[in-house]
C-alpha cells in the first residue's frame, strides 16, 4: 500500500501542476481579454472623437465656404457698383462736353451772323467809298476766321474727350443727339 500512496501523491502533484498551469493560462487569458477590452474601448473612443471632430470640421468648412461665396458676391456687387459709378461719371462728362460744344457752336453762329451783317455793311461801304468802315469790317472778318478756327479746335477737343470718356466707361461712342456743324460746313 505504500506504493499506492506514493502513486497517489505523484498523481496529486501532477494534477496540482496541471491545475497551476491551467490557472496561469486562465489568468493570462483574462489579462489578454482585459487588454483587448481596454484597447477596443480606447479605439472606439478615439474613433468617436475623430468622427465628431470630422463632423465639426465639415460643418466649419461648409460655413466658411458660404462666407467665401457671400464675400465673392459682395465683391462682384461692389465692382459692378464701382463700374456703374465710373460709367455715370463718364456719361456726365460726355454730356458736359457736348453742352460746351453746343454753347461754343451757338457763340460761333452768332459771330457768323454778325460777320455776315458786317460783310454786307462792308460791301455797302465799298460802294459808298468809306475807308474807316472798310477797315473795321476787315478786322471783324479776321476775328470771324479766328473764331471759326477756335471753334474747330474746341469741337475736336470736346469730341476727343467725349470719346475717351465713353471708351473708359467701356461703351462705344453714341452719335450726338444734335448734329453740330463743322467749321467747314458753316457758310462764310
Amino acid at each position: 500500500m505504500w506504493f499506492r500512496t506514493r502513486r497517489l501523491r505523484e498523481e496529486n502533484a501532477d494534477l496540482r501542476a496541471q491545475l497551476d498551469r491551467m490557472r496561469e493560462r486562465a489568468e493570462n487569458a483574462e489579462a489578454d481579454a482585459r487588454t483587448e477590452r481596454v484597447t477596443r474601448d480606447t479605439a472606439i473612443r478615439q474613433l468617436g472623437e475623430a468622427d465628431a471632430a470630422n463632423r465639426r470640421l465639415h460643418g466649419r468648412n461648409v460655413h466658411l465656404a458660404e462666407q467665401l461665396e457671400q464675400a465673392r458676391e459682395a465683391a462682384q456687387d461692389g465692382a459692378l457698383d464701382e463700374m456703374g459709378r465710373r460709367l455715370d461719371r463718364a456719361l456726365r462728362a460726355c454730356a458736359r462736353y457736348r453742352a460746351e460744344a453746343v454753347e461754343d457752336h451757338a457763340a460761333v453762329m452768332t459771330a457768323h451772323r454778325q460777320l455776315k451783317e458786317k460783310e454786307a455793311q462792308l460791301d455797302r461801304a465799298r460802294v459808298e467809298g468809306r475807308t474807316d468802315l472798310i477797315r473795321r469790317l476787315g478786322l471783324a472778318q479776321q476775328a470771324r476766321r479766328s473764331l471759326a478756327e477756335q471753334l474747330a479746335t474746341v469741337q475736336a477737343a470736346n469730341d476727343s474727350m467725349c470719346r475717351e470718356a465713353v471708351d473708359r466707361a467701356g461703351m462705344l461712342a453714341a452719335p450726338p443727339a444734335t448734329a453740330v456743324p463743322k467749321p467747314s460746313e458753316v457758310a462764310r
